[in-house]
């Protein structure tokens, strides 16, 4: 599907706030709100517009801890470890990467227990060497636009819940995709 301007403009309000009416779409971007509606019903049947999520910020409910897993497997078994590491209860996000640590693992979890029971079920996954953590602090931009928290899905969108996350090959970079699509634009 062929977007254009308007399209990745309303895609880009959605996905800072979406919670945006029609008529604040159609203010935003200067049509009317019958034409932003038929856009959106354009988007949602050729499947790029899927939904609107909640974004949670867990790191403001008290006890929840955000820690990053280095994990370090053996390069034959990387993906494997990487599909079953998104399988540990509190994965929300897992990334395949260069580097001396080839799998990266966010976790989101209640407690410090649980972050220990997290870590141990990953360093017992066969093919893994090695596992180090950082516990997150406190971040300007918890999520990326349009990316709310929550397991990946095959299909690559995140959603709460789903046991089978996809393995990304690069860790984020915190910018948009549709921000950089509306500036090549």
């Amino acid at each position: 599907m062929q977007l254009d301007e308007i399209d990745l403009a309303i895609l880009e309000d959605l996905a800072e706030d979406g919670g945006y009416s029609l008529r604040d779409l159609a203010r935003r971007t200067g049509l009317s709100a019958p034409a932003v509606g038929r856009r959106l019903r354009r988007l949602r049947d050729a499947g790029v517009l899927g939904g609107v999520r909640a974004t949670l910020d867990l790191s403001r409910i008290s006890g929840w801890t955000s820690a990053i897993v280095l994990v370090r497997a053996e390069p034959n078994r990387a993906d494997e470890v990487a599909e079953r590491a998104a399988a540990v209860d509190g994965t929300t996000e897992v990334h395949r990467a260069a580097g001396p640590y080839n799998v990266l693992v966010r976790v989101e979890v209640g407690s410090a227990d649980a972050l220990s029971a997290a870590v141990r079920e990953m360093e017992s996954i066969e093919g893994v060497r090695d596992v180090d953590v950082v516990i997150l602090g406190s971040a300007s931009n918890r999520s990326r636009p349009g990316y709310p928290a929550g397991r990946a899905s095959s299909s690559g969108a995140i959603t709460a819940g789903a046991r089978y996350p996809a393995v990304r090959t690069s860790w984020s970079t915190g910018a948009s995709p549709i921000s950089s699509a509306v500036r090549r634009a």
